[in-house]
């Protein structure tokens, strides 16, 4: 049945090396009509010079292209890969005027660059120079999208047409609050999630942690089982005595108080979902020392008591036999996040658990560097956390009493 819809023009600008890019774009502008005009009563209407411009006599040839197809179009689709184009005595080409033009009157302009691989001999080095100092000149004011190949660029594409054509319909609907539009580097918050709740913290928090050092860790004899006289366990499992009963009690203790957990929070503010998102961190004392600065996950540390028989601490799991098999110092430490979806106007917490240390009081810096396949380029965050590390020196005899357990002889 007919239906009404809305009509988008959409202008494909690029040099003469990217015909088969061209070709896919508007396919894939096609297949987007295919799945959503009906639902969302939108036509978008692919416009190239080669379909779209008729001869005319009288003016700069680009400047009839300008007046036919692009002041005729709602949105800019830029595809580059070697050549920037031929100079049109405005502009260094007639893509580049059509993109300056459009973006001069506030038009939505998506640029995409292919990576594919060209044979050496039909490079135009002069023209491969010009892309790069555009792909700079525009890096400060501009986000856009590397591709390797048709089907990738198909796929960004369809997915990221969505987006601005969203955007589009919104900015309609609502002038007033088209203005101030989320930049695209801030469509994916990171921050502290308060370890209670769960709510964000910001960029910069607090935590408080306890460091015992062990004066006699190496005087701490092996367990050797029950003393003379007493009940033997009639459990055939039990097995032989876990020497390292003791050394594995107090190691407990101290990682049980050296280590606070680091949890963050992630949040899609904008109005499309995100993908394969993708966090790489970088911990670091900003101190000129590493100050005794360890990350753990969650799994470093074991989650069950020790046990003193052979073949039932077997069966827990092994621990540690010190402190520092764990709570090792580093100047440097990486770790990474990655969340399959992230739903729009939804927060995250990321399953990775991480755990810091310190030997002593120290600002950690954490930079994280986020990727998404919403995002033409990775998001950086710069977060700080303030280590409060109150150290304490014990005696092994004394963290085994504070514990409850039978001294050894």
């Amino acid at each position: 049945m007919p239906f009404s819809a809305k009509a988008i023009r959409i202008l494909i600008a690029s040099p003469s090396d990217v015909s088969n890019e061209r070709a896919a774009a508007v396919e894939t502008i096609q297949r987007w009509n295919d799945l959503n005009s009906e639902s969302r009563q939108i036509v978008l209407l692919p416009v190239r010079w080669e379909t779209h411009g008729a001869p005319e006599y009288g003016q700069r040839p680009q400047e009839i292209i300008n007046r036919q197809l692009g002041d005729k179009c709602d949105l800019v689709v830029g595809i580059f890969w070697t050549r920037i184009g031929t100079s049109t005595g405005v502009a260094e080409s007639g893509t580049l005027e059509e993109i300056e033009r459009a973006a001069k009157e506030n038009k939505t302009v998506m640029l995409y660059f292919s990576t594919t691989p060209q044979s050496p001999d039909s490079i135009d080095l002069e023209q491969l120079g010009k892309i790069r100092s555009f792909k700079d000149g525009i890096k400060d004011k501009a986000l856009f999208y590397s591709f390797s190949d048709i089907s990738n660029f198909r796929e960004q594409f369809l997915r990221q047409l969505d987006i601005q054509v969203r955007q589009l319909v919104q900015d309609e609907q609502d002038p007033e609050t088209s203005v101030e539009r989320v930049p695209a580097e801030r469509i994916i918050d990171f921050q502290f999630a308060d370890p209670k709740n769960f709510r964000g913290m910001g960029l910069r928090r607090s935590v408080a942690i306890s460091y015992f050092n062990v004066t006699d860790f190496d005087a701490i004899p092996d367990y050797k089982g029950q003393k003379q006289g007493q009940k033997q366990s009639h459990n055939a499992l039990a097995g032989q005595p876990n020497a390292n009963y003791y050394r594995q009690k107090v190691t407990a203790a101290v990682l049980k108080s050296a280590v606070a957990p680091v949890p963050f929070v992630l949040t899609n503010l904008g109005e499309i979902g995100a993908r394969d998102v993708y966090i790489d961190l970088k911990f670091s004392s900003k101190s000129s020392d590493s100050g005794g600065l360890t990350i753990l996950g969650e799994s470093q540390i074991p989650t069950s008591e020790p046990e003193k028989m052979g073949a039932l601490w077997l069966v827990a799991g092994p621990s540690p036999n010190a402190p520092d098999e764990v709570l090792k110092e580093g100047a440097v430490w990486s770790s990474s996040m990655e969340i399959p979806a992230l739903q729009p106007q939804r927060q995250v917490i990321p399953k990775n658990k991480l755990l810091i240390s310190a030997r002593r009081s120290i600002e950690v810096e954490i930079q994280a560097t986020i990727y998404a396949d919403i995002l033409a380029k990775p998001i950086v965050k710069t977060l700080t956390l303030d280590m409060a590390v109150d150290p304490a020196d014990w005696s092994y005899r004394e963290i085994l009493t504070a514990l409850g357990e039978e001294l050894p002889a």
